[in-house]
């Protein structure tokens, strides 16, 4: 059974939990009222919706009530997540570190943000771009109290760019986030395995020098001398002191590392951080800038379509160019 919208009066699919115009959550107390009193044999929904029901029927439907159908595969996502607790994730965790942020404000005519969206939706994906994936996603900053927002999402082998618009007031707000998870490096690997066996190792050489000093002593013992233990103890004090100068700082290091990954894993679902480099190749920044430039000129389109200002959609002031290194360590 549809469901309608008790704000905008939009007629949505059976299943939708938020209604595909406005936003409204569908399953409010008045809705659930209006539920109650169809199961009893009262058309509830009658008072509310004649006029519009009227108007439908004479073909004279008002403009702020047209809505132009949506796709099925912007529908694919479903509908908004409720509300609920707060949230420790960032809002772009899973898809690698922030790169650029470019905004716009667009003045003039307020269009419809699902409309909006759409358009926005269909000509990414009317550019058929090799290897891009598109998707939208409705994400969780993190914070006290949960705050979703619906984004459009496009991802091109290690870079990810997302498209966010929302009205603001009689205005409309483009936003154009690029983050970028490039793969486990070679040598971060390399590196971590010769750390492990440097702490290892002195202490196999301890464990070493301790069974062969007892078995020494044990030999003197038995046989009344015949073994050298001149050189013993300098090999147990030559581990004893690689073990306190070399493994203990490379132990502690290990700790704040493993300590590092967790919170990784904790706010940005990436555990690996530290094995990826932190710097851009040259490939890499082709990519991000291919993208982007596909971005902005996707949303020119768009809002010439729309009939909107496409002038406001201009390249950031540093051009395409992210910078080099993105991360400290």
């Amino acid at each position: 059974m549809s469901m309608v919208c008790q704000s905008c009066f939009y007629d949505n699919p059976a299943g939708c939990r938020f209604c595909l115009r406005c936003g409204k959550a569908l399953f409010s107390g008045g809705t659930q009222q209006l539920a109650g009193s169809q199961q009893l044999g009262v058309d509830a929904r009658q008072p509310a919706f004649a006029t519009f029901q009227s108007s439908q029927m004479s073909g004279q439907i008002p403009q702020q009530m047209r809505t132009p159908p949506v796709s099925p595969a912007y529908q694919e996502a479903g509908g908004l997540p409720s509300s609920g607790v707060g949230s420790l994730r960032r809002a772009f965790a899973g898809h690698g570190a922030l790169i650029t942020h470019h905004s716009w404000l667009i003045p003039g005519k307020q269009a419809e943000i699902m409309t909006v969206r759409q358009t926005i939706f269909d000509k990414i994906t009317q550019r058929g771009v090799d290897g891009l994936k598109i998707n939208r996603e409705n994400l969780t900053d993190q914070g006290v109290v949960d705050e979703h927002r619906d984004y459009i999402t496009t991802r091109r082998k290690s870079t990810s760019v997302f498209v966010y618009a929302t009205p603001a007031g009689p205005d409309l707000y483009l936003s154009r986030a690029t983050t970028v998870l490039p793969k486990v490096s070679l040598a971060r690997v390399i590196l971590l395995i010769l750390g492990i066996v440097g702490i290892i190792t002195p202490i196999i050489g301890i464990v070493g020098s301790v069974a062969s000093a007892s078995a020494s002593a044990a030999y003197t013992s038995a046989y009344g001398g015949g073994a050298s233990s001149g050189a013993f103890p300098l090999g147990l004090v030559f581990w004893i002191i690689l073990l306190l100068f070399f493994s203990f700082p490379l132990l502690w290091l290990f700790v704040i590392a493993l300590a590092r990954s967790l919170a990784s894993l904790m706010l940005d679902k990436d555990f690996l951080v530290l094995l990826r480099p932190n710097r851009l190749t040259e490939f890499q920044r082709d990519e991000i800038a291919l993208l982007e430039h596909m971005i902005d000129g996707v949303l020119q389109e768009a809002m010439k379509q729309l009939g909107l200002n496409a002038d406001k959609i201009t390249p950031p002031p540093g051009g395409y160019q992210p910078k080099e290194r993105f991360r400290l360590i």
